[in-house]
C-alpha cells in the first residue's frame, strides 16, 4: 500500500468526526481529498435512508470512488435505472442484497474500471448491455 492510501485509511478510521455536520458547517468529500492531497477515495459506504439517489449523481461528477457500497430505498424501476446510470459512470455491479423484509430496499456494491487492476477484479458485462436483450426475451 502505497503513502497515499495509507494517508487516506488513517484519516478514515481516525478522523471520523470530520464526517458529521455541525453548526460551523460542512465539510464536503471533494474539499477533504484536497485536503489531505488525495486524488481519489477508495470505499464509500452510503446509507443515507433515502437521499442516496439525489446525492450520489453529483457526487461522481467531482469524485473519483473505487469501491461504493450503497443502500438504495427505491422501486423496481428506480433500481435498474440506478444500476443502468452507475454502468454509464464506468461502475460494474458485483454484489447486490435485496431485504428481506422491504421489496424497495436493496443494498449494491460497486467498482470502478479504473480501479479493477488494483483489486484484480475481472469485469464481466454491464447490466445495461443486457437490458435491450432482457426486453427483447434473447438474453440466453
Amino acid at each position: 500500500m502505497d503513502d497515499k492510501t495509507k494517508k487516506g485509511y488513517y484519516y478514515i478510521l481516525m478522523a471520523p468526526e470530520v464526517h458529521c455536520a455541525n453548526k460551523a458547517g460542512t465539510r464536503s468529500i471533494k474539499s477533504e481529498l484536497k485536503r489531505f492531497k488525495l486524488d481519489r477515495v477508495e470505499i464509500l459506504k452510503i446509507d443515507i435512508e433515502g437521499a442516496e439517489l439525489e446525492a450520489l449523481p453529483p457526487l461522481l461528477e467531482e469524485v473519483v470512488i473505487c469501491q461504493i457500497l450503497i443502500e438504495i430505498h427505491a422501486n423496481p424501476k428506480e433500481f435498474v435505472d440506478f444500476i443502468v446510470f452507475m454502468a454509464k459512470k464506468g461502475y460494474r455491479m458485483f454484489h447486490f442484497e435485496i431485504n428481506g423484509l422491504s421489496m424497495d430496499l436493496c443494498e449494491f456494491s460497486f467498482i470502478h474500471d479504473s480501479c479493477m487492476d488494483q483489486f484484480n477484479a475481472i469485469p464481466l458485462a454491464y447490466f445495461w448491455e443486457l437490458i435491450p436483450a432482457l426486453k427483447n426475451g434473447n438474453l440466453t
